[in-house]
């Protein structure tokens, strides 16, 4: 069983830049056979960094960081494998990664006609890259290979694709390449839900794409968490309320006794980054609120001009940046010292993060030039 990883339509991008090279080195061969697997693909999950492998199966993967450390290893016929380097010791072994051969998954495949699945294919693309400029822009090579399944909610929309999709986005400059695991939508309350691995690659030379880049950079979330890591919320732009569970006491008078009860409630205060950010002691973060935290962003973000003209959304012709709000689903949720969340499940995003989608995303190792 492989080990899966969430994909949400919001990563986070490193703060600190080293250096320093990590070496990362291994081999690719088949589970059984144990012969190499040539023309393999092995990366860091949602980064530009990644190799193929030679005719004997071996690669070699030269970095500054391993970003959220997850390396991702596929190829044609097999089933993709994920493995989680250790921060400390990444470039200290030689890997041998064995790879088994994808078996047909038996699913209930819905058939349609050619209205309906153009119907349907609207609603996964509009939910998986975005309604954004930049999402209306990027183009599927191979949306035959999506197919729609049932599920257990009606209510639902559920897609898979059985081979990676590939999306080229040309007015960021990336060749994205997405092996879709999982997709839903729920009609309902209108909420996506996907997971995946993908891969970027340059369409060019990145000079070309700068001015770009840069504007979907500032005001996304990898801006945000940066500057949360970096305790510069303010300087850039940003404020926080974080909620706060109290507990209150009511007194209630019935048939002449005094009841005396206790309950939560929420009360909504400003914050700052050493209010919602505090070290595990390793190195690493994590993000402690009652529940919800609002971020404002005072600055005008590129993508809001045709958010404006193309939808109406509550809230979004404020003069000021936007709103959004992130939803901790934990306790606390973990976010390493680079700033990538450890377990995406564990935060949902409301508010004007939600238009932005793979149509906005920027891969781990981005850095504005």
């Amino acid at each position: 069983m492989i080990k899966r990883t969430i994909f949400t339509f919001i990563f986070i991008a490193i703060v600190i830049f080293s250096n320093a090279q990590i070496v990362i080195k291994g081999r690719v061969v088949d589970s059984k056979s144990d012969a190499a697997i040539a023309n393999a693909s092995v990366y860091l999950n949602n980064t530009s960094i990644g190799a193929i492998t030679n005719a004997r199966g071996e690669f070699i993967i030269t970095t500054s960081s391993i970003y959220s450390g997850e390396l991702i290893i596929s190829s044609i016929g097999y089933q993709a494998l994920s493995y989680r380097l250790a921060n400390q010791d990444a470039d200290k072994h030689t890997y041998t990664f064995k790879l088994d051969i994808k078996e047909n998954e038996l699913k209930d495949v819905l058939i349609m006609n050619d209205v309906t699945r153009e119907q349907w294919l609207k609603i996964f693309k509009d939910n998986f890259l975005g309604i954004t400029e930049e999402g209306d822009n990027c183009k599927i090579k191979n949306l035959k290979a999506v197919y729609f399944t049932t599920g257990k909610d009606k209510n639902t929309i559920y897609a898979y694709a059985d081979s990676p999709l590939i999306i080229v986005n040309k007015m960021l400059g990336y060749k994205i390449s997405f092996d879709l695991i999982e997709f839903s939508f729920n009609k309902s309350n209108n909420s996506t839900y996907f997971i995946g691995y993908n891969r970027y690659e340059e369409l060019g030379d990145k000079k070309r794409w700068i001015k770009r880049r840069r504007e979907n950079y500032f005001g996304s979330t990898m801006h945000f968490y940066r500057s949360l890591i970096s305790d510069s919320l303010k300087e850039e732009g940003y404020s926080i309320l974080a909620v706060t569970k109290r507990q209150i006491t009511d007194t209630l008078k019935r048939e002449k006794k005094w009841e005396i009860t206790k309950k939560d409630t929420f009360v909504t205060q400003p914050a700052t980054a050493r209010t919602i950010l505090f070290s595990d002691g390793t190195g690493n973060y994590y993000l402690k609120a009652d529940g919800k935290i609002t971020v404002n962003y005072n600055k005008v973000p590129h993508t809001k001009a045709y958010l404006v003209n193309k939808v109406f959304v509550e809230g979004l012709n404020h003069y000021y940046g936007f709103t959004a709000y992130i939803n901790l689903m934990s306790d606390k949720v973990g976010l390493d010292k680079l700033g990538i969340i450890i377990d995406p499940l564990q935060v949902i995003y409301n508010g004007y993060w939600v238009y932005e989608k793979m149509g906005n995303q920027l891969p781990f190792n981005y850095k504005p030039d």
